[in-house]
């Protein structure tokens, strides 16, 4: 039999009726003379009589008890029915299970690529913030409405550090942070309405207006000996002014 797989791929089921149906119930396809089944299985006879092929045995691949195709011998020596028949369905079995090993390898390794590219975007954004930041004490991501703040970047013996600790990526509570920052650290007398400027309610309604809004302000001193700081609020995404 001249090879005929360049033409053979992709082939859609619907050119093999019969022989679906046959291996969707688990049954194998024995021809010993292909003129016999030229009524019983025309479509099949067409695909086998323009490759030359007389007779044939096929038998169905399946992975879980999912179909997911066949394998078959044209022309076979129809004494040896029996025998590779048996053969048939042992490289089946394997076929199925390798195939299947194989989709899932590419998958996987899609899968690593997509999370090691994530990782490498990451990693250059974050470089990138720590330059842009490099003389801040902390960095958060706001989300006012949500009430909840991102942890991005936070120095070393800062003091927001003895409230939350020194863990980056941490998800904190906005109005929480603030109101315990303001209770410890700031100097009350001189700055009566720290919580109220500061408040996610106020800076909403300036970042209506605003790109960037700064506050200037004295805490008692931290373990740097500092005491001035000016924060900054810079609105970086609106989505219906969902996040500031």
């Amino acid at each position: 039999v001249e090879p005929q797989m360049e033409y053979l791929q992709h082939v859609p089921s619907i050119m093999m009726p019969y022989w679906n149906k046959t291996f969707e119930k688990g049954d194998s396809i024995v021809i010993p003379d292909l003129e016999e089944i030229a009524d019983q299985m025309p479509s099949e006879y067409n695909m086998l009589k323009i490759q030359d092929v007389y007779s044939e045995i096929a038998v169905p691949i399946f992975y879980k008890d999912r179909l997911t195709g066949f394998i078959g011998l044209d022309n076979p020596s129809m004494k040896d029915q029996k025998l590779l028949l048996q053969l048939l369905n042992l490289v089946g079995n394997h076929l199925g299970s390798n195939r299947e090993n194989i989709r899932m390898m590419s998958l996987l390794k899609k899968k690593q690529r997509i999370l090691e590219n994530s990782l490498q975007i990451e990693e250059r954004e974050r470089n990138i913030l720590n330059v842009l930041c490099y003389e801040y004490t902390s960095v958060y991501m706001v989300d006012l409405r949500a009430d909840w703040a991102e942890i991005i970047k936070l120095r070393e013996k800062s003091n927001v550090t003895e409230l939350v600790g020194r863990e980056e990526k941490k998800i904190i509570c906005y109005s929480r942070l603030l109101k315990d920052y303001y209770d410890r650290f700031v100097i009350k007398e001189e700055y009566p309405h720290f919580l109220e400027m500061l408040s996610a309610e106020n800076l909403m309604e300036e970042l209506k207006r605003k790109e960037r809004i700064s506050y200037r302000y004295h805490t008692f001193p931290n373990a740097y000996g500092k005491e001035f700081f000016e924060v900054q609020i810079t609105r970086v995404q609106t989505e219906k002014e969902e996040r500031m």
